[in-house]
Formats: C-alpha cells, sequence, structure tokens
C-alpha cells in the first residue's frame, strides 16, 4: 500500500509541473486565419502561423486586472 502511495505522490508531482506554467503573462490570439498580414486594431500585433496572419495581444492576468467596487460600510 505504501508503494502505491508513493507512485501516486511521485506521478502528481511530475504531472503538475509540467502542466504548470506562467499564468501572469501569455499571448491572446485570434483563431482567423488570413492569407496576408491583417491590419489589427489598437493594442494588437499581427503574427503569423504557417500559412495563416491573425491579430495578437499580450494578456497579463494579475489580481488588479479584475474590476472590484470599492465598498464602503457604514459600521455605526
Amino acid at each position: 500500500m505504501k508503494l502505491s502511495t508513493v507512485i501516486l505522490a511521485a506521478s502528481s508531482f511530475l504531472l503538475s509541473g509540467a502542466m504548470a506554467g506562467p499564468l501572469h503573462s501569455s499571448e491572446v490570439c485570434n483563431r482567423r486565419c488570413f492569407p496576408h498580414r491583417p491590419s489589427c486594431s489598437p493594442g494588437w500585433y499581427a503574427k503569423q502561423f504557417g500559412h495563416c496572419w491573425t491579430c495578437c495581444r499580450e494578456h497579463r492576468a494579475d489580481y488588479y486586472d479584475y474590476e472590484y467596487e470599492d465598498a464602503v460600510y457604514d459600521w455605526e
């Protein structure tokens, strides 16, 4: 029983490390395939994938990217 627990723990650790990636920065691209370099919207840039061109942008997922309303509480 202990051997199966060790194997399970080791495989979970190795597989989770392979799937981990930086969440703070990633590239977001459209799924459209243009035969030529497109004119992208502001904040986006053209990128070629094989014979396809599309528009991409850098995306940062920081905690302050999410809009939180500042709540004012009256405790009295």
